[in-house]
């Protein structure tokens, strides 16, 4: 049986299912959603990145 799974498109590192963000790289994981505009939504990502970044020390 072969196992399937996503990886980053940035890094080509396995996603864990439900995965937001690459923790390798810290790159975005998009599921086929369609893209928002809502100022709500960007503003809760950024914050959510910028938490990440702190947490695993990556830089930009």
């Amino acid at each position: 049986m072969t196992d399937y799974y996503r990886v980053c498109p940035k890094c080509k590192n396995k996603i864990e299912p439900g995965d937001v963000f690459c923790a390798s790289c810290g790159e975005r994981i998009t599921y086929g959603k369609k893209k928002s505009n809502s100022s709500d939504e960007t503003q809760e990502l950024t914050a959510n990145y910028e938490w990440f970044k702190q947490e695993n020390q990556l830089v930009d």
